[in-house]
């Protein structure tokens, strides 16, 4: 569902526990952290059990900005990691009714809390209200996340019959935003200092019948697994609106509308969009010798607002010899556009004429007259298609290599559109009846792309005698995406923009490598790790200004976990992340999102650097 945590012991163990505690905190001398998880395991009637789970992690804010210059003095707001607060729980439970029919059900909550701050308000900005901040502002940021979902489900297991699952869930995630210390420039002096900005919730309930069962036919000792299963899902995505007082015009000309850094969601951009989509899948799996392996699956939807689709998959393992193996799958698949790509909408009103009237930019909502008037066309869903073939050798019982070669071809992505202004476009928003916005950005299937790659994964274990253990291993994976086409806009505005193409293209690292090694002897643990990331580039806006692209070097990351254990309960670990305090390159100027900026945030490691940490872990 919409849950992004589950516990790390998310066992089925009915008695027993673990907890673990870690503190740590950034060589810089900030962002200091404290989490502590743990799990527990209790037994229950019919041979059943429930195991709850627990974790919490505080951090504090982190600097990875610069200071600068600005009203004839050095200003050094804070730009980095945010204030974190988050909080985990869980419970998995499961008990048997008799010896074909099992219960079971799971809950997962989240509640996580972070405030950082946003670019500072100075004191000589038209924007300030200097009887509210005679010394200027840096306003606060507040998001806060809300997260549950529940299933419960039933298993019933016959040999003759076939294997039966039944469940239902339903999940919700909550997602609101506040801001303080900041202030809406035309309330004047009357204006409130704090602002509720957007609620935004999503929510989906599903219900799945899923069968198996082992099908004996001539010509093969293994049983052909044949499976199905039925589905349905009801989504749900609302936007709510913030304080009027966060978007609304005050009474005050020539300023900015709207709360400074946090401009809340207007009435107009709130909405409620929800589909309904059932599906039914088919499958067959073979191990028709002893060498070959087979299935094949389709599947097929219905979606209330995008009709109907069916997709498919093949996928196929050879074992040359017990040492030597191959794999291939084809597959196709379909995506339909989320709700929050349908509705997503939010006004911002920078100033006025003089006169009052907002001069407004908008994202606008796909199904909008004025992104209609601009060449909006309704959103198609994403189609893909996936090619791979790989190769597996296990040369001795040590040793293990895997390579796998893939690509993934997607028509219709899914993008946002550039950002589209100017004469032509404030004509075209004045005859729709749209005068008053003067910049404008939708949602639209922007372009075919083409993604193909390698990953390479071997380890190797060694037997070092009185000596312990010793694991190495190694991962390796690159990966190229480029656009194959690009989907002209009716009004001939920019649909993917040469910086967007850049980050779609170029944006992340072209390659990673990963090389490990994990030696136990006795009570000692020892892990290390080192990974490389690649080149990656940030492109400027416009093709006049190339000589501003920058290239970021490769970066390597290495980490360092010694491990004691103690007793057979307790275990003692020291750490660190980064342990040779690797940076990225600064971020060229000319890309600055905030003058206070310094590192690009399309770097793959944290720009803080090393992260020394000790943690404690009991078995119980």
């Amino acid at each position: 569902v919409m849950m992004s945590w589950a516990p790390e012991k998310w066992g089925n163990a009915d008695s027993g526990g673990q907890f673990s505690s870690q503190v740590g905190k950034y060589a810089q001398g900030d962002g200091f952290s404290k989490s502590a998880d743990g799990w527990y395991g209790l037994s229950l009637p019919g041979d059943g059990f429930l195991n709850l789970s627990a974790s919490s992690l505080t951090s504090k804010p982190t600097e990875t900005g610069t200071s600068y210059i600005a009203d004839d003095q050095w200003q050094t707001p804070r730009w980095g990691g945010a204030d974190l607060d988050r909080l985990n729980l869980a419970a998995n439970a499961e008990t048997g009714l008799n010896e074909q029919w099992r219960l079971y059900g799971f809950a997962l909550w989240t509640h996580d809390e972070s405030h950082n701050n946003t670019s500072p308000l100075l004191a000589t900005s038209p924007n300030n209200v200097p009887s509210i901040y005679p010394n200027g502002s840096t306003p606060n940021y507040r998001f806060r996340y809300e997260d549950a979902a529940l299933t419960l489900g039933a298993r019933f297991n016959d040999e003759r019959i076939g294997r039966l699952d039944i469940s239902a869930t339903y999940g919700r995630d909550r997602h609101d935003e506040h801001a303080s210390n900041t202030l809406n420039p035309s309330y004047g002096s009357a204006s409130p200092t704090r602002f509720h900005v957007v609620e935004l919730v999503n929510e989906q309930t599903n219900l799945t019948l899923d069968y198996a069962h082992d099908l004996s036919i001539a010509g093969s000792d293994n049983p052909l697994t044949f499976s199905a299963g039925v589905a349905w899902r009801n989504e749900r995505y609302r936007l709510r609106p913030g304080d009027a007082s966060s978007y609304s015009f005050g009474g005050v000309s020539g300023v900015q509308i709207g709360a400074v850094q946090a401009s809340g969601l207007t009435p107009d951009d709130a909405g409620t969009y929800t589909r309904q989509v059932s599906g039914l899948y088919l499958g067959l799996e073979n191990q028709l010798t002893d060498k070959l392996q087979w299935g094949v699956a389709a599947r097929s939807e219905h979606y209330s607002d995008f009709g109907s689709t069916t997709t498919g998959k093949l996928s196929a393992r050879y074992e040359i010899t017990p040492q030597v193996g191959v794999r291939a799958t084809l597959n196709s698949a379909y995506r339909a556009p989320t709700l929050g790509q349908i509705g997503t909408s939010w006004t911002t009103t920078t100033n006025n004429d003089g006169s009052g009237n907002g001069l407004m930019t908008r994202i606008l909502p796909i199904d909008h007259p004025a992104a209609q008037a601009l060449g909006a066309e309704k959103l198609k869903p994403e189609q893909s298609t996936n090619y791979s073939v790989g190769l597996v050798l296990r040369p001795t019982e040590q040793a293990s290599l895997t390579l796998d070669a893939y690509r993934i071809d997607i028509r219709d992505r899914i993008l946002f559109s550039g950002g589209i202004a100017g004469p032509e476009a404030e004509r075209i928003l004045a005859e729709a009846g749209f005068g008053q916005y003067r910049w404008a950005q939708f949602m639209t299937n922007a372009a075919d792309t083409r993604s193909r790659g390698i990953d390479l994964v071997g380890s190797y274990a060694l037997d070092l005698q009185e000596h312990g253990e010793l694991t190495l291993s190694a991962g390796y994976t690159r990966v190229r995406t480029q656009l194959d086409k690009v989907h002209a806009n009716p009004n001939g505005f920019e649909v993917v923009t040469r910086e967007s193409r850049g980050y779609l293209e170029h944006g992340y690292p072209d390659d990673k490598l990963i090389v490990g090694a994990v030696h136990v002897r006795g009570p000692w643990t020892i892990s290390l790790s080192a990974t490389r990331f690649g080149e990656y580039r940030k492109y400027a806006v416009q093709a006049s200004n190339a000589q501003y692209d920058q290239t970021f070097s490769a970066q390597w990351i290495a980490d360092l976990d010694i491990g004691y254990a103690a007793t057979r309960h307790l275990k003692v670990s020291l750490g660190a992340n980064n342990l040779f305090d690797s940076h990225p390159d600064t971020f060229d100027q000319r890309h600055l999102q905030a003058r206070a900026q310094r590192y690009s945030h399309l770097s793959p490691a944290a720009p803080e650097g090393a992260f020394y940490y000790t943690r404690l872990t009991y078995d119980f």
